[in-house]
């Protein structure tokens, strides 16, 4: 019955990061809009907002691509069963192969629940921080 539902959990958690390519790509575009207020932001504080903006879509973006592997690796998980999956994990990285064994299915998937936060957190803040430097970068015209 535990095992049915940690399952159930673990498809239903397949399905959510599916969705968060859209959350990448809207990263992406304020990243750029980041890098022009950047360089035609006359402001210093404009200039500032747009930087952090910028380097929290980095963040954004190295959240995205572990997110998206574990999207490719938990089937695998699924399908293969911990111990052969964490065999075949120890082949390729030997370095933490004593890491590996100590992790159950439950603790796993809530470490990818934790990626999708910080992801999902991390866009949220740039978003922020993007339209408050847009409203800086636009005061001048609008007031």
């Amino acid at each position: 019955m535990a095992h049915a539902k940690i399952v159930a959990e673990a498809d239903l958690l397949i399905a959510t990061l599916d969705s968060l390519k859209q959350v990448n790509s809207y990263s992406l575009l304020l990243s750029g809009s980041c890098v022009l207020l950047l360089l035609f932001g006359a402001n210093p504080t404009v200039q500032g907002l747009a930087l952090l903006g910028f380097v929290i879509g980095l963040a954004q973006g190295y959240f995205s691509w572990r997110v998206a592997l574990d999207r490719k690796l938990l089937p695998l998980l699924m399908k293969m069963g911990i111990e052969s999956f964490d065999r075949a994990l120890a082949q390729l990285f030997t370095a933490k192969a004593k890491q590996l064994n100590q992790r159950d299915l439950s603790s796993r998937l809530n470490g990818v629940k934790g990626l999708v936060r910080r992801q999902v957190f991390c866009f949220m803040s740039q978003l922020f921080i993007s339209i408050c430097a847009f409203c800086l970068f636009m005061q001048p015209v609008l007031f």
